[in-house]
């Protein structure tokens, strides 16, 4: 397809069949009056814009027509093809421009050859549409922590590794603590700060005091 090719430190200029002239793919634009397009990670960005911030771009693709091609209408036929194809510009307010009649079919046969190529090598004439997001479904408040007893804990077992206590506890009934055999406890209980014993031993005494004497009433108030 190509008749030839130069690699250099800043450019690719490709030599196209059919005596078409050459294209040229640099980092800057050329110092020339031929056509001009500019890429942005492959995409299409500007055409024929001398004023463009060099941080809009990183290629640039410059079509170096053969002496009886006017580089006028070559512009407006690549033009014509990047507004075909779904390009959108950002400036704005380029519109189709006509092509004089003598000068279609050989566009459009130099078209033909160049637009594939430019495709091969992964350039873009069309503008990326936004990626439509499915919207979140809306996501459920966790309910509040249950601290009450269910049928389903009942052979749930918890394990306890505290303080130097460890034991296996089940919860058969709603008023039931079970603890396995095996249990590891610490002779003495863990005070508070002021000496005095924490909840978890008052509980715990508590408990013993009811297996013990299990006609006695304890209250709440002995702890």
């Amino acid at each position: 397809m190509l008749n030839n090719y130069e690699v250099t430190t800043d450019s690719l200029q490709l030599t196209l069949p059919h005596e078409y002239g050459t294209l040229i793919i640099s980092d800057q634009p050329l110092a020339n009056n031929d056509v001009t397009l500019y890429f942005a990670q492959h995409q299409l960005v500007a055409i024929e814009q001398a004023t463009l911030n060099h941080q809009a771009f990183d290629r640039v693709i410059t079509f170096v027509p053969a002496w009886d091609m006017e580089p006028a209408y070559l512009l407006a036929a690549l033009t014509n093809q990047a507004l075909t194809d779904g390009w959108t510009p950002t400036e704005g307010g380029i519109a189709p421009t006509k092509v004089p009649t003598n000068y279609a079919t050989p566009l459009k046969d130099y078209l033909a050859v160049v637009m594939p190529l430019l495709d091969w090598l992964g350039y873009d004439f069309t503008t990326p549409t936004a990626a439509i997001v499915a919207p979140m479904p809306p996501v459920k408040k966790a309910g509040k922590p249950q601290h009450r007893w269910n049928k389903e804990l009942s052979t749930v077992p918890f394990y306890v590794d505290y303080a130097g206590v460890t034991a296996t506890v089940y919860w058969p009934k709603r008023h039931e603590m079970r603890i396995v055999a095996g249990a590891t406890l610490v002779p003495d209980a863990p005070l508070n700060q002021d000496g005095t014993l924490g909840f978890a031993a008052r509980l715990l005494i508590l408990y013993v005091l009811n297996k013990l004497m299990p006609s006695q009433i304890i209250t709440r108030r002995a702890m």
